[in-house]
This record gives C-alpha cells, structure tokens and sequence, in this order.
C-alpha cells in the first residue's frame, strides 16, 4: 500500500460531505456533528437533494451563524437526483479533498471521526476506503447497540476472490476521491452506493475497518434499507442487480485481468435475477 509522506499529509486536504434529503428532523445533529469535528481544517459541504420539507432552511440558519475554521458549502440541487446521482455530483462538482468523509443528513458523527480516521489511513497505507462500526440510534436518539458484532470484513482482491462480497458500512464510509476521478459517477439506478464504493477500493487499493463506532446511524422508517418491510425489501432484490452490473463496468475500466473476479461477479449478477424472482413470489402469495 502506499504512504502519502507526513509533511504532505499536514497539506492534505480532507473533505467532509452531508447529504440531505427530507430530514429535517435530523439535519441539525448532523450539521453539528460535521462542524465539531476535532480536525482542522475540513472542507465541509452539505448538499440537499430537493428537499419538500424544511431541511434546507435549517441547514441555511445553522451556516449562517457558524464562525469556526472550517470552510462550509452549502448546495441545493433544483431538482431530486437520488442516492448514487446525488453522491456523484457532489463529488465531481463540490469536493475538492483528496480524502472524503461521507455522512447521511440523519446520521451523526462522534467529533473525533475526522481525526482518528485520518490517523488510521496513513498508518495503513491509505487504502481507498476505511470504514468503522456504528451504534444504531432510533429516532429519539436512543442508543439500540452497535451495528456490527464480530465482523468479518472483505479487505482485498483476493478476499473478493473466495467471498464474491464486497462491503462497507456505508454510513461511515470515509473514500479516496480517486474512486469517483477514475471510474466516474455511479449508475443513478443504484440505491446501494456503499457496495459500488468497497468494489472499487478492491479495485484499488483495498479497504481498511477500525473497529470502534465513530457514527450513530439513525433507524427510521424511512431508511432506505428495511428487510422487515416488504416492498423496500423487493426494491432493494431489483436494484441489486444494477449495483452488480455497475462492478462489471468498473472491472472493465480497472484494466484489471482476474478470471476469478469476472466469474464472482457474473456468478452475483445471476443470483440477483434469481433473488428477484423469489422477492416476486413472496410479495404475490
């Protein structure tokens, strides 16, 4: 792995992204979160996806009166974009760090996630994505536990090799822009950009996973993922199949040759189309 050499790592910019989307119930704690970091200086943006409720004029009120160190943009897309098209933009457009911390306008991050993450990757070697565990709040803000016990995260190519998975906890997701430079933006018909991101550090130069909860992850009923609830359950089955193919597109641009890797993908898309059909099957009897 490399190393980006400690006087550079001093200039290295880090940039830190919110995404909003009808949230207003949350998006202040998630403001806060980003500009209490112990880390200085982040780029910090915060970029709503149309929202029809209020979370645009809280994030406005709260940037307003901020007077810390840190640089803050704020965006407003004029019309909704979606989970992976929104992340895309933002990156081509906005992001302007070499490293990117992500976080969801619902979530929170604990005020030293910038700091010791930074920490973690040049004492790893940089790899292309790190990520750590995360407590589970509800809406309350009630702590329901951690969200992974005993992990066994997919690192490397090689890992992908035997496993054909390729994960993160997308909530705490911290990225190499080079991700998005290279391979460019992610298919808009994707809602799992968490997978299309840990395909692509593989690809690169592999994922790292502090085991601490560095982010509380907010469960509400409108998370995108809930397999207690049947439709959400269906759609994710269908859109599994676009983040999928997305992994064929990006193993093409990688230049990569890995027999191993072409058949785990193809052998994925295939279960996907099976998935669906029993998705189907459940949602009708």
């Amino acid at each position: 792995m490399r190393k980006v050499p400690e006087k550079q790592m001093n200039e290295y910019l880090i940039s830190f992204v919110v995404l909003s989307y009808n949230q207003e119930l949350f998006i202040g704690d998630a403001i806060r979160s980003a500009l209490d970091q112990d880390y200085q200086p982040v780029e910090i943006i915060i970029s709503d996806d149309c929202s029809s409720d209020k979370t645009y004029e809280i994030i406005t009120n709260i940037i307003s009166t901020y007077k810390g160190p840190n640089t803050v943009k704020i965006n407003r897309n004029s019309r909704t974009l979606g989970i992976s098209k929104h992340l895309s933009y933002v990156m081509k457009r906005f992001v302007s760090g070499g490293l990117v911390f992500l976080a969801a306008g619902d979530d929170i991050s604990c005020s030293e996630r910038v700091s010791l993450c930074v920490r973690e990757w040049q004492k790893r070697g940089c790899p292309s994505c790190l990520f750590s565990n995360a407590q589970i709040i509800d809406e309350h803000g009630v702590v329901h536990g951690l969200w992974l016990s005993n992990p066994s995260p997919i690192l490397t190519l090689r890992d992908f090799e035997k496993t054909g998975r390729a994960w993160t906890l997308g909530c705490t997701n911290v990225v190499d822009k080079n991700l998005f430079s290279k391979y460019g933006d992610i298919s808009s018909k994707v809602i799992q950009e968490d997978g299309v991101i840990a395909f692509r550090a593989l690809l690169e130069n592999g994922i790292s996973y502090i085991d601490r909860p560095l982010v509380m992850y907010r469960r509400h009923k409108e998370n995108v993922y809930d397999l207690n609830d049947s439709p959400k359950r269906l759609k994710l089955a269908a859109r599994s199949i676009y983040m999928h193919s997305n992994w064929f597109s990006d193993y093409r641009k990688s230049g990569i040759k890995n027999v191993k890797v072409l058949f785990k993908i193809v052998y994925r898309i295939s279960g996907d189309i099976f998935h669906l059909y029993i998705e189907l099957l459940r949602s009708v009897l």
